[in-house]
């Protein structure tokens, strides 16, 4: 019985030329092939959370770098002046980080 399993052992058993070009012939045909490679602002815009989205953020970017450049004298109005100008050296900043 030992010498039957090592007749077996030292045997070659190749699979048919024909079953191993087949098998691979399948594989190359279900093998996924690679996915195109998406451009970086569509992945930016997807990560955003579509059109919609970038389109309100621009418009929120628009409207802040608006009021920012130039505040409209109906806001200075409407907060009874409480809109604080800070110096272009933000000194006032320090004192922020100073309470604790």
């Amino acid at each position: 019985m030992i010498e039957a399993f090592a007749r077996e052992r030292a045997a070659r058993h190749d699979p048919p030329d024909g079953l191993v070009a087949r098998i691979m012939d399948d594989a190359r045909r279900l093998q996924r092939s690679p996915a195109p490679v998406e451009p970086l602002w569509r992945q930016i815009l997807r990560a955003l959370g579509g059109w919609p989205a970038a389109a309100g953020l621009a418009a929120t970017a628009g409207i802040g770098l608006w009021i920012g450049v130039e505040v409209p004298a109906a806001m200075l109005e409407a907060g009874d002046n409480q809109i604080v100008l800070i110096e272009s050296d933000l000194g006032s900043f320090d004192h922020l980080l100073l309470d604790g």
